[in-house]
């Protein structure tokens, strides 16, 4: 995302991808409080190859001293120096022009912007409370223990202490390309737990059309087994596909005697895990779905076998499962 920094009190100033300067109050991304601006004074624009400086005022919008010319546009460069009207004093100096990106802004000073790319955990990975990620359809959801909730251009998100405003800088023209290339037919997936007799260790092997991932052994894979067996038992009662497998999460927490907050963190870390082995497949976007103090395991086969015994094979679409 391109980054301007202010002259006079340094802050930085991240571009989305359409960028709006003037006084109106509501419509400018940054309002200018000087006499001679305009309501819509100027904008900086990303064309997909780089960044554009365009000027829509009757006062004047200069690079470098030199002004733009009036309802024209330049591109602009690492190092210049932008301002607005008459008055020099208060102007902006280009110091990054990468690409749009959504981010998220914290709303103190002691964090750096997060820069969001498919999948983000919040506070951090090795201890993920939220996951941030991108759907199928290119829009970006925020799940915590309580849901998921679509994000939308200026929201504030709080997590404990800390809050942070989100900023979808990416082009009408780029969403369009990023829903295009994620609207891609998924690969058959068949999840696969090998349970020991006494049910102390739970091993998860993934197979899909282009191989094979291994997980080994995690705490978190119990969880997503109980998921399942939960989701195979409704369909043996004749459970309609979309009724299969609820559990509320407070119950699923007693029966694996964890803490709620201990079993969202746990499913956080089985996403990560399942995304870094599998980066071509979106599996570990929907494996587990949520609604409000619920969630089930996903419309994904899978086979559990304990000790050299097969107990299940489940598989979504088949009326009764084997």
């Amino acid at each position: 995302m391109a980054i301007l920094q202010e002259s006079g009190a340094k802050q930085l100033l991240f571009l989305r991808a359409l960028h709006l300067f003037g006084r109106s109050l509501w419509r400018a991304d940054t309002v200018l409080d000087q006499a001679d601006v305009s309501l819509i004074h100027a904008s900086i624009r990303w064309n997909g190859k780089s960044w554009l400086l365009f000027d829509h005022s009757r006062n004047g919008t200069f690079v470098d001293q030199k002004v733009v010319v009036p309802n024209g546009s330049v591109e602009i460069s690492e190092g210049k120096t932008i301002h607005f009207g008459s008055d020099r004093r208060r102007s902006w100096t280009v110091i990054n022009l990468d690409p749009p990106r959504p981010l998220l802004l914290p709303l103190d000073s002691l964090h750096q912007p997060i820069s969001l790319r498919e999948l983000h955990f919040l506070p951090s990975v090795d201890e993920p409370e939220v996951m941030i990620f991108l759907d199928d359809g290119g829009q970006w959801l925020w799940e915590d223990d309580t849901g998921i909730y679509e994000l939308r251009d200026g929201d504030v998100l709080t997590l404990g202490r800390h809050s942070w405003r989100y900023i979808n800088g990416m082009s009408a023209e780029e969403t369009v390309e990023l829903d295009v290339g994620l609207a891609r037919e998924p690969a058959k997936v068949l999840f696969c737990f090998d349970v020991s007799q006494n049910e102390e260790h739970v091993e998860l092997r993934i197979q899909t059309g282009r191989g094979e991932a291994v997980l080994g052994e995690r705490s978190h894979h119990y969880s997503i087994l109980t998921l399942a067996r939960q989701r195979l038992f409704d369909a043996q009662r004749g459970f309609d596909v979309r009724s299969q497998g609820w559990l509320a999460t407070e119950h699923l927490a007693e029966m694996l005697r964890l803490e709620p907050k201990h079993l969202n963190m746990q499913l956080h870390r089985a996403r990560h895990q399942i995304s870094t082995a599998l980066p071509a497949e979106r599996c570990w976007e929907r494996f587990i779905e949520r609604r409000r103090g619920e969630l089930r395991f996903g419309d994904f086969s899978f086979q559990i076998m304990r000790g050299s015994r097969l107990e299940a094979r489940f598989d979504p679409l088949q009326t009764v499962p084997g």
